[in-house]
């Protein structure tokens, strides 16, 4: 069967992905004065993104270290931000105005794109629509994302597990002290257990047992020389037995091998 890493990051690790994001959102409204409403605080596990919000316009991969990011928004984002810029421009299209404000509006959503990389020390590799692959959205894959909102338009900042390790690497544990080997009879010496003993078995009819009266003898299929078995309650062999009296008690002397293990 496929063995598949499941991997969930601490909060500490979200926040400093999401602290290292900050500048790209705080560039856009220096230089565009475009604010996006960012969701939280810190990124989220993409199991916790909604499926209706996955379909987003994947427009630009980022590469870091050994991890990939993707920046995507869905169909109305342009208009949003033209609209933003140039409030008036979507009535006054017909002059023209509306062309200039799109051409403004995909300048500055270039310009989120090179201010994340710049933040994160990443490299633009793809300035084409792109698509993660499939396996991010599975739980535990390890990847993160960040939801903003200009309007009713989305935006999505996605980045695969090693982007999030290249960002908030984990730190090294060292290795737990080896304990000291203590025998196992030292430290099961004090510990109680319950052993059966065996006599035999005989097969009665109904009819016998309800007749047995005071007196009757009961031969067991238990020979008289061979010992009796002595196990746990879960029936593991222990040693055998041979029953005797001492005074008014059964006792039974240990015979034979001593089981090895319990």
């Amino acid at each position: 069967m496929p063995v598949r890493t499941f991997r969930l990051w601490a909060s500490s690790a979200l926040a400093q992905v999401g602290s290292r994001v900050e500048p790209a959102w705080h560039a856009l409204r220096r230089d565009w004065g475009i604010s996006f409403a960012v969701g939280s605080a810190e990124p989220a596990h993409v199991s916790e993104l909604p499926s209706a919000d996955r379909s987003a316009h994947w427009q630009a991969c980022l590469r870091l270290g050994h991890g990939t990011l993707w920046l995507g928004w869905n169909g109305g984002m342009e208009r949003a931000v033209s609209t933003v810029l140039y409030p008036l421009a979507h009535e006054e299209s017909a002059s023209g105005y509306g062309t200039i404000a799109a051409a403004a509006g995909a300048a500055c959503l270039a310009g989120l794109t090179t201010a994340l990389a710049e933040a994160l020390g990443a490299a633009v590799e793809s300035a084409v629509p792109v698509t993660p692959p499939a396996t991010l959205w599975r739980p535990g894959s390890g990847a993160l994302v960040i939801k903003g909102m200009l309007r009713t338009a989305q935006l999505h900042i996605l980045l695969d597990a090693d982007a999030v390790a290249a960002i908030a690497p984990c730190t090294n544990v060292p290795p737990l002290a080896r304990p000291a080997s203590i025998a196992l009879d030292t430290l099961l010496g004090d510990a109680s257990m319950t052993l059966r003993v065996t006599t035999g078995m005989v097969n009665l009819s109904l009819g016998d047992v309800t007749s047995l009266a005071p007196g009757d003898v009961i031969a067991f299929d238990t020979p008289l020389e061979q010992p009796l078995l002595v196990t746990t309650p879960t029936g593991q062999p222990v040693c055998g037995a041979r029953m005797l009296r001492n005074a008014d008690r059964c006792v039974f002397e240990m015979t034979g091998q001593r089981a090895t293990t319990i």
